[in-house]
């Protein structure tokens, strides 16, 4: 089985955080969005999702 990096694992937190909001106007950023996209995170924390 193959681990997923932190990148891929703050993707995943990121939709679940999505998912658990009813309102459909919910934006991501920062850190979140430029991950969903696939940009180079530079080490910067994952700890945390920005919606």
């Amino acid at each position: 089985m193959e681990m997923l990096t932190p990148e891929h694992q703050h993707v995943l937190r990121t939709f679940d955080a999505i998912d658990s909001v009813q309102n459909r106007s919910t934006v991501v950023s920062h850190v979140s969005a430029a991950a969903m996209w696939g940009l180079p995170i530079w080490d910067l924390p994952l700890d945390r999702v920005h919606r």
